[in-house]
């Protein structure tokens, strides 16, 4: 599966789980896709890989580490559209921790969206 499959995936995923008040369905996805794929280029393949096939799965200290630790660097080089900057880091931390989240329950992406 290339980046923007798995990025796909993580989209609908992400537009299944996550409700983002004021905003309808397709405006939630395209903001949703958005962030994801402002995200992504951060994030190594070993976790992309994690996602992908995620048999080990990852423990809730792990989720909130790696989640923390990617927000602070994803941070830097992404810009939310409209999002103020105070809140910005939380809305990219929660991305993170909801997809690693995803990854965490033994889900794979290769069944998301399949």
């Amino acid at each position: 599966m290339d980046r923007n499959e798995m990025a796909e995936r993580i989209v609908a995923e992400l537009n299944l789980r996550l409700n983002v008040p004021g905003l309808n369905e397709e405006q939630e996805a395209f903001a949703i896709r958005t962030v994801v794929f402002q995200v992504l280029p951060f994030l190594d393949d070993d976790v992309l890989e994690l996602m992908a096939d995620t048999s080990n799965g990852l423990n809730a200290v792990e989720i909130v580490r790696m989640s923390s630790m990617l927000s602070v660097v994803v941070n830097r080089y992404v810009n939310i559209p409209y999002v103020p900057e105070a809140y910005e880091g939380h809305v990219i931390q929660q991305i993170l921790e909801q997809a690693l989240r995803f990854a965490a329950e033994g889900l794979s992406l290769m069944e998301v969206g399949a």
